[in-house]
């Protein structure tokens, strides 16, 4: 049985509105959007992580029919985002595609499709590479799209998290921004579960949850992973980042820390928070 932390929850329609949280890190102000990317005014860089474009034809090749709508509703989250912030640059931190050993039919025509949709918007896309993202360089480079292992901007290194970074590029950056880990959090009310896509943020660390819905990576309360690819040589002890869950893409919460979500469920408290 995965064991899960008991809180109330109360669901409330927004309508059109959505709750954002700005998190000041080192004199930076980020934006944490309900649509699970993150927003740099200073940078006007619109950020987000782990797309994995193409996933739903890897569960068929394993036997679990999945129909291919999460791209569009992806698209569609990142043009309201788009619109709505007016970014200069879109970065992408590893990931967009799914499939290590080949570039399937779906992801291709995927791919292309963002690509169009973010050249006709006229925004600057920089990808940094991530372990999923093989294959693809050459479209990518044909859209004038930069490649990268890492991106330093503005003090920030940006880097997808699935390898470790150069201790010169980690010393000479504030503060790191990566991905990878798909982090979320498992909550009961006594009758069903519900899991929660959320971001981690520490002193000079701050993780993106990943933008597909499709694949739930460390449950960062149980400390369980569903598969191993998640881990991070970057994260040495997760129990100090603070958690900020995203509700149904209208709300960010503050959870507080990984330590006291963790204390909380080891005691086996219940309805310790009311999400209003």
């Amino acid at each position: 049985m995965v064991p899960t932390l008991i809180l109330s929850i109360r669901r409330i329609n927004y309508g059109y509105y959505s709750v954002i949280i700005y998190v000041a890190i080192n004199v930076d102000i980020f934006e944490l959007l309900p649509t699970k990317m993150i927003y740099i005014q200073r940078l006007r860089s619109l950020i987000f992580a782990d797309m994995h474009v193409g996933v739903e034809f890897a569960f068929a090749e394993q036997g679990s029919f999945i129909p291919p709508i999460q791209y569009r509703k992806i698209k569609t989250s990142i043009i309201k985002t788009i619109m709505s912030k007016k970014p200069k640059r879109v970065i992408i931190l590893g990931d967009l595609k799914h499939t290590f050993q080949r570039k399937t039919l779906q992801e291709h025509q995927e791919v292309i499709d963002l690509l169009e949709m973010l050249s006709s918007l006229g925004k600057e896309l920089i990808l940094v590479r991530g372990n999923h993202d093989t294959f693809i360089r050459g479209i990518l480079q044909s859209y004038g799209v930069e490649v990268l292992d890492h991106l330093q901007l503005g003090g920030i290194l940006f880097i997808h998290g699935h390898k470790k970074t150069p201790d010169e590029l980690a010393s000479e950056s504030r503060f790191i921004m990566m991905g990878h880990i798909h982090p979320t959090v498992t909550i009961s009310d006594g009758v069903s579960r519900y899991k929660f896509p959320c971001f981690l943020i520490e002193k000079r660390i701050v993780i993106l949850p990943a933008l597909t819905p499709l694949l739930p990576g460390l449950d960062i309360v149980s400390k369980l992973m569903n598969l191993p690819e998640y881990e991070s040589p970057i994260i040495q002890n997760i129990e100090n980042f603070k958690v900020y869950i995203v509700v149904d893409e209208k709300r960010v919460f503050d959870m507080g820390t990984i330590k006291a979500l963790r204390s909380i469920f080891l005691h086996g408290y219940s309805d310790i928070a009311q999400l209003s």
